[in-house]
């Protein structure tokens, strides 16, 4: 068990979205390129390719999840996937629940459910317990998830979304729970690191 202040990251529920193409493009917002000089790195890609917007969630004990959006997360969306999905399957534990601060995230009617049923166990956005934007080095599906599903996915061509959809699931379920266990209590040591750094990234460290 490893615990960060008053919270036992086992207990953390650690929540986000991500695109996944056909075509193969990873949207690199979170990437971090070291270098003297401005690599100016030009990439091509088909802008509108088709693809599906998916939600996870990865804990010390699975993943649950994915979770697919028809189209842009919107906060009525968001709030369905919460009520409809998320409560029925962490029912009667007491857990935090962590996201980051997108817009549909932050609405008005998303924080009041999770002021309902969280109390002042959810991080992030103007919640109870603040969370630093833009921390993609600290969040276990930024800087462990998403890599590792989209390594598996597009390990081989991908033909249509349906196919897309599948190769998803089959990824999700094959992460090993003593790897999600390992990679969520090594948020500590992060958390640590940041703090070291001044708040800089740590990926260099």
């Amino acid at each position: 068990m490893v615990e960060t202040g008053l919270i036992n990251l086992d207990n953390v529920l650690w929540t986000d979205e991500a695109t996944f193409k056909l075509n193969g493009h990873v949207n690199r917002h979170n990437c971090v390129y070291w270098s003297e000089e401005n690599p100016n790195i030009t990439i091509s890609r088909e802008v509108n390719a088709p693809g599906v917007c998916c939600w996870t969630e990865i804990s010390s004990e699975r993943i649950i999840g994915p979770f697919f959006f028809d189209a842009t997360v919107s906060k009525d969306s968001y709030l369905a996937l919460l009520k409809d999905q998320i409560e029925p399957a962490i029912a009667g534990k007491d857990l935090f629940y962590m996201h980051d601060g997108a817009p549909a995230h932050y609405a008005k009617e998303v924080r009041a459910w999770l002021d309902e049923k969280f109390s002042d166990r959810w991080i992030g956005r103007r919640g109870p317990i603040e969370w630093p934007p833009r921390s993609s080095d600290l969040t276990p599906p930024d800087f462990f998830l998403w890599g590792v599903l989209k390594e598996q996915v597009y390990a081989e061509r991908v033909g249509t979304i349906d196919e897309l959809r599948h190769k998803i699931i089959a990824a999700c379920a094959a992460v090993p729970v003593e790897l999600c266990q390992k990679v969520c209590q090594s948020v500590n040591d992060r958390l640590f690191t940041c703090i070291e750094a001044g708040g800089a990234h740590t990926e260099l460290f």
